[in-house]
């Protein structure tokens, strides 16, 4: 597949799985975050990590507030992207009530003054990257919004030699057969939705 064809298909599927989204009732999209929710926070990594980098929702995304309130409580440290000009960067937050304000696109984000978390912060143990996005398919590969921030930092951060284990977060309506990609594309490690936490080791037992 060409990059123009690519291009074409990626544009066509955020189509689509925005259709879909909009069309899932509140009730349901609450029911599906909690068993979201629920199978990372199940998971041995989840019990492992000492910091977790996750996301506040979009309309339509997994909502993993509650989580982030549990991480905190259980004292993992916690951080979150914010937009500076054609990238984000991560922030480290304690109060999911008072450090966070409008952003880009008016999306809550964390408030500029906190502390900025280094590359250095997620190499090694005790880190679990939680990533949000529009489809992914089960070769963990990612289709986003388009504007490649989150693939921009993970290519960054691999370029130093840190590859954190980064898991698409997603309702099941989301993981389709095959993401296009390019050659921008960074895939992830694994995948959870409401019907558990994928990964290398389990790939094929669903």
């Amino acid at each position: 597949m060409d990059n123009e064809t690519a291009a074409r298909r990626k544009q066509r599927l955020r189509r689509e799985i925005k259709k879909i989204l909009a069309g899932m009732g509140v009730a349901d999209r609450a029911g599906k975050s909690g068993q979201i929710r629920r199978a990372i926070s199940l998971s041995p990594l989840w019990e492992k990590a000492s910091l977790v980098a996750a996301f506040l929702p979009l309309p339509g995304e997994p909502d993993l507030r509650p989580l982030l309130g549990q991480a905190l409580a259980e004292g993992k440290k916690i951080c979150l992207p914010r937009v500076e000009g054609e990238d984000i960067v991560f922030h480290l937050a304690r109060d999911l009530g008072k450090d966070f304000a409008a952003g880009a696109w008016g999306i809550s984000e964390p408030a500029a003054g906190l502390p900025r978390a280094r590359a250095a912060d997620f190499g090694g143990e005790g880190v679990l990257f939680l990533v949000p996005g529009l489809a992914f398919d089960r070769q963990w590969r990612r289709l986003g919004r388009g504007r490649g921030f989150y693939d921009r930092f993970f290519r960054g951060l691999a370029a130093g030699g840190i590859r954190p284990p980064a898991f698409g977060v997603a309702f099941s309506c989301q993981i389709i057969e095959a993401v296009p990609v390019d050659g921008n594309d960074f895939p992830l490690c694994g995948l959870v939705s409401e019907h558990g936490m994928e990964q290398e080791e389990n790939r094929g037992r669903r």
